[in-house]
C-alpha cells in the first residue's frame, strides 16, 4: 500500500511539473547597424603628437611677398585601421584635412605664426607642401569636419600615399613663408600648429 502511494505521488508531481515552467515557442532576433558614407582612420604613434623642427635660415632669403623660402624640412604623416587592408588599391579612397582654426590664413592656406611677441609675427609663417609632386597643401581655418563630404579635402592619390605594413604614409615638406616683402621684418622665432584627419571613403 506505501508502494502505490509513493507512486501516485511521483506522477502528480511531473504532471504538474510543465505549469510551473513555461516553455518558451518563439524567439524574436533583433538587427540593428548603420551604413556610413566614410570611415575615420586611426592615426599611428609618432604621428598624432609630431613636431617638425625647421631649424634656421637666413633672413637676407626673403625678398618677395607670399613666397615660401629654402628647402624646408620633410616629415611622414602615417594612419591605419581604415576599414580595409592598406594596399595600392586603396589609397586612393583615402581623403586628408589639414586644419588650424587659430592659425591658417583664409585666403593663401599658410600657417601663421603663432608667436604674438615675436618680432616677425606678422611677417614670416610656414607653409606645407606634398613631396610628391611639391604642391601647396592649403590649410583650412576651421575645426576638422565631422564628415568627409566638406572641400578642401586631399585625396591620397594626390599626396601620394604610400603603403608602410598595415599603414599609409604620407610625406610632407614645411617651409618658411614669407608674407612680406624685404628682409628686414623677418628676423624672430617661428612657431605654428595644425590638425589633420584622414578618411577612408
Amino acid at each position: 500500500m506505501k508502494k502505490t502511494t509513493l507512486f501516485t505521488g511521483m506522477m502528480l508531481c511531473l504532471c504538474m511539473l510543465p505549469n510551473g515552467y513555461a516553455a518558451t515557442t518563439q524567439g524574436k532576433v533583433t538587427f540593428k547597424g548603420e551604413v556610413i558614407a566614410a570611415k575615420l582612420c586611426t592615426v599611428k604613434a609618432g604621428s598624432d603628437n609630431k613636431t617638425v623642427d625647421l631649424g634656421y635660415i637666413l633672413s637676407s632669403q626673403f625678398s618677395t611677398a607670399n613666397q615660401a623660402v629654402g628647402t624646408g624640412k620633410e616629415f611622414t604623416l602615417s594612419v591605419k585601421d581604415c576599414g580595409a587592408s592598406a594596399s595600392d588599391n586603396t589609397k586612393n579612397r583615402l581623403k586628408y584635412y589639414f586644419v588650424s582654426p587659430n592659425y591658417a590664413e583664409a585666403t593663401t592656406g599658410i600657417l601663421t605664426n603663432s608667436l604674438t611677441s615675436s618680432g616677425n609675427h606678422n611677417s614670416v609663417g610656414i607653409q606645407l607642401f606634398s613631396k610628391h609632386n611639391n604642391t601647396p597643401i592649403k590649410v583650412l581655418r576651421q575645426a576638422l569636419p565631422e564628415h568627409n563630404r566638406i572641400s578642401g579635402g586631399y585625396s591620397g592619390t594626390q599626396l601620394n600615399a604610400h603603403i608602410n605594413g598595415d599603414a599609409f604614409d604620407i610625406e610632407l615638406i614645411a617651409k618658411f613663408y614669407g608674407r612680406t616683402a624685404g628682409s628686414t621684418d623677418k628676423p624672430g622665432k617661428v612657431a605654428s600648429e595644425l590638425t589633420f584627419e584622414v578618411w577612408y571613403e
